[in-house]
């Protein structure tokens, strides 16, 4: 099945719209990723939060280069 040129179309101009906003993100993700993480600035209480449930993964995670990824969801 073929998608619907309208839907092609208010794809294409979304796209177009968003460009420069997405450009700046984009950017601004590459920057942050040369910074490496920023914990420095958590609380003891905020860290010791962060890391509680981590196991054997906490001294990785409290080290200064280690990634700290997450996946958030949410059903409405």
């Amino acid at each position: 099945m073929a998608t619907d040129p309208r839907l092609i179309a208010v794809t294409d101009r979304i796209i177009a719209r968003s460009r420069p906003e997405r450009t700046a993100y984009l950017d601004r993700l590459d920057r942050a990723a040369d910074q490496g993480p920023a914990r420095a600035h958590l609380s003891c209480s905020n860290a010791a939060h962060a890391y509680a449930a981590m196991g054997v993964d906490k001294s990785t995670l409290a080290a200064d280069r280690a990634p700290n990824l997450g996946i958030v969801t949410a059903y409405n």
